[in-house]
């Protein structure tokens, strides 16, 4: 009997609790869906934001009015609205954004990289964003990894106004590939010749001429030969069997003569130094 009566208690309690659950559930939907953002968790945390869902969408018109609403701004959400495939939306919900939020083009995600690095693919996004805030063309993540880097992977237009913005040409990622390297390795003619003309180091920890021939990029790889790119024995093995194969040998070949040009006087000064220095010590 005791055992029975103790299992009643416990179902009015659980009833109880739940009943309690449900009226505070029911109470705070009309508050969250007001501020525009989804239920919360219990730590306060959001699960889901309508704003960030309007913005994955594309939808301006529910953004401006959630924003218009006091929806609040979340940590990455210009991170997604650069991703976004419809450019024309993209810009427009960034500087919707941004007019309520001028921060969010600053914040980071989590391997540092502002909202800056996704928008190297269209002039019209990437400016609003520069002009919110113009030190992400400087700024690098936690792989080396610079805007700069991004652009020239992508092929893009706005990679000589980086340049002279002040992004380095030189910045080095964490396989010690520089901006260079990523145009060569994706084929980006424009772009190699731009940051040809911009650099007199062609060369890194990785050479762009040994990834532009590797990967079959031969036009890249005559832009790199003709800026005066280093011809080591790796390119001479990849250029072997391809179309640039006599002139990689041509490039090498003068390059060796180079060298020995260069070192024929100094061997000359040794020798006579040596002559000298033989016949004070024989006198």
């Amino acid at each position: 009997q005791m055992r029975r009566i103790r299992h009643q208690s416990r179902r009015r309690l659980r009833r109880r609790l739940s009943a309690d659950a449900s009226a505070r559930g029911d109470n705070a939907a009309p508050a969250t869906r007001r501020n525009g953002a989804s239920h919360q968790t219990r730590d306060g945390t959001s699960v889901c934001s309508n704003l960030a869902k309007a913005c994955r969408r594309g939808d301006v018109d529910s953004v401006q009015s959630l924003l218009d609403r006091g929806a609040p701004v979340c940590e990455t959400l210009l991170h997604d609205v650069c991703g976004l495939a419809d450019v024309d939306a993209a810009v427009s919900i960034a500087r919707l954004i941004i007019a309520k939020d001028k921060g969010a083009a600053a914040r980071l995600d989590r391997v540092g990289r502002p909202p800056l690095f996704s928008a190297v693919h269209c002039p019209a996004l990437f400016d609003l964003l520069f002009e919110a805030w113009p030190a992400g063309v400087t700024t690098t993540d936690t792989r080396g990894f610079t805007a700069l880097h991004a652009a020239a992977a992508a092929g893009t237009d706005v990679v000589e106004f980086m340049v002279e913005s002040g992004a380095r040409i030189d910045a080095r990622d964490d396989r010690g590939r520089v901006p260079l390297w990523h145009a060569a390795a994706n084929g980006h003619v424009a772009v190699v010749r731009a940051l040809c003309g911009r650099t007199g180091r062609l060369s890194s920890a990785e050479n762009p001429l040994e990834v532009a021939i590797s990967r079959r990029h031969y036009e890249v790889a005559r832009v790199l030969l003709d800026a005066g790119a280093p011809v080591g024995n790796r390119v001479v093995e990849l250029a072997r069997t391809g179309p640039l194969r006599n002139a990689v040998l041509a490039r090498r070949k003068r390059d060796d003569e180079r060298k020995r040009s260069r070192v024929a006087p100094v061997v000359a000064t040794k020798a006579v130094l040596g002559d000298f220095t033989h016949r004070l010590n024989v006198g």
